[in-house]
């Protein structure tokens, strides 16, 4: 009985997770973990433990406000990824047109997932603090994230006050187009 607990256990921890958030018909009492039983909102990446090798997928054509710390840790071998989905381009061809825009609602289409954080109250205007290691950010769109509340306040872009922000302790290993993976040195 012993071995067999043991056993369970170490198994269980090794099964990488892919979570699904859409913001047009997700919620936030679903598991997450598939496309049927999505997530909403932000909420859920602050309050969860995630593993190494962990999928966090936002659908195309969402839309987030606000921010959320991340504290769990991927590995050099099984990164933590947030990234994007979308309907499958077999489905697409495969449907009838006309039956076609409540899949993109479902199963997201379009541009990719986008995130602002207009208030500087919510973690100084940034959309994710990323306190663990091992991160893998690919396919989101960070816009209209706000100033500090000395600047002149003219102008309210990613470039100014950044829309991802690490503890001093992290590294950028890779920097990609819209690609980051964070590192940290031990």
């Amino acid at each position: 009985m012993f071995f067999c607990l043991i056993y369970t256990c170490i198994c269980s921890s090794a099964v990488a997770t892919t979570y699904y958030i859409n913001s047009r018909i997700g919620d936030d009492n679903n598991t997450g973990t598939n496309e049927e039983t999505v997530w909403k909102s932000l909420k859920n990446l602050e309050q969860n433990i995630f593993k190494p090798g962990d999928s966090i997928l936002f659908a195309k054509g969402s839309a987030y406000t606000g921010g959320f710390a991340f504290t769990s840790s991927g590995t050099a071998q099984k990164p933590i990824v947030f990234s994007n989905y979308s309907v499958g381009a077999d489905v697409i061809l495969k449907t009838d047109r006309t039956k076609l825009q409540p899949l993109f609602v479902r199963y997201g289409a379009g541009r990719n997932p986008s995130f602002s954080n207009p208030g500087w109250n919510v973690l100084n205007g940034n959309v994710f603090r990323i306190e663990g290691s091992y991160i893998v950010i690919d396919g989101l769109y960070f816009h209209d994230n706000t100033n500090p509340p000395s600047s002149d306040h003219k102008n309210k872009n990613v470039q100014k006050m950044g829309a991802v922000t690490w503890l001093p302790a992290l590294t950028i290993t890779q920097f990609v187009t819209a690609s980051f993976i964070i590192r940290r040195w031990v």
